[in-house]
């Protein structure tokens, strides 16, 4: 029912529904997930990070809420916590392109130009076509050059 709210751009009505399904489930990654995910489109990144570390303590291993958080930590700033959530969510799935992609920019950010040349390359071997792929394609042509 969130999703549904959420869709039809009422995300003050999804975001009681997502923290319903965490009290009824607290094992409900998708509900972390749809919450934090919520929040962050909602420009909340410190709101996101509480729920995604929430997640967290039910579901510790869960690269997509280490993903969330890292994700968090990326939109307000904090680049050494980012780095450390995505590279956690990319080494339990390597195959999690979104949390390699904002690896590759945390990196990009704080100056750890290999490092992100090195995650933007992963990340461009597998991600499909869109603005996405075409982003980081530009990004690692400007750190290459």
């Amino acid at each position: 029912m969130g999703l549904a709210h959420e869709a039809a751009g009422e995300p003050e009505r999804a975001l009681p529904l997502f923290r319903r399904a965490r009290s009824i489930d607290p094992f409900a990654e998708p509900a972390y997930h749809a919450e934090a995910s919520l929040l962050l489109r909602m420009d909340d990144p410190a709101g996101a990070a509480g729920v995604a570390r929430q997640g967290l303590a039910n579901l510790p291993r869960s690269p997509l809420l280490l993903s969330d958080l890292g994700l968090s930590y990326l939109r307000s700033g904090d680049l050494d916590s980012a780095i450390v959530y995505l590279e956690a969510a990319v080494e339990r799935d390597p195959s999690r392109l979104n949390a390699r992609g904002n690896l590759a920019v945390a990196l990009e950010r704080q100056g750890l130009t290999d490092r992100a040349i090195e995650q933007y390359r992963i990340y461009l071997e597998t991600a499909p076509p869109g603005r996405s792929r075409d982003v980081a394609l530009r990004a690692l042509e400007r750190l290459e050059k």
